[in-house]
């Protein structure tokens, strides 16, 4: 086995560190940024961010409804290609969940830039220092 191809992921220029569990999901990379609840959408020719996912409250609902299981990162995205279907795990999670990405809003929207999920407030979140 050889390296045919490395890219530097980046968003807004900056690079991203700690890609973890890659999947290609209709001609899109997804990556979750290790020891977060985040999900990059990175545009395979250019290596840059396209959208953030952030995935905050499933580790929490997950230790809710199953209490004394021990639970740990997100670590898993699988596509059904056939059925157009996202699922998403982690380490030691004792369940799948199946995700339907939402509509991004538009960034000139006055409400929004106020809203608690602006791109900015996904960078901080996703994003490692």
């Amino acid at each position: 086995m050889q390296v045919v191809r490395t890219q530097l992921i980046t968003d807004a220029g900056r690079p991203i560190r700690w890609l973890n569990e890659l999947e290609v999901i209709e001609g899109e990379l997804w990556a979750n940024v290790w020891m977060t609840e985040c999900i990059a959408r990175i545009d395979l020719q250019t290596g840059s961010v396209t959208h953030w996912m952030l995935l905050h409250g499933l580790k929490q609902g997950l230790r809710r409804s199953h209490p004394g299981v021990g639970t740990d990162v997100l670590n898993g995205i699988a596509y059904d290609q056939a059925k157009k279907r996202i699922f998403v795990t982690g380490k030691k999670w004792p369940v799948l969940f199946e995700i339907e990405p939402k509509k991004a809003h538009e960034p000139d929207n006055a409400a929004l830039r106020h809203a608690p999920h602006t791109l900015e407030h996904a960078r901080h979140k996703c994003i490692p220092r």
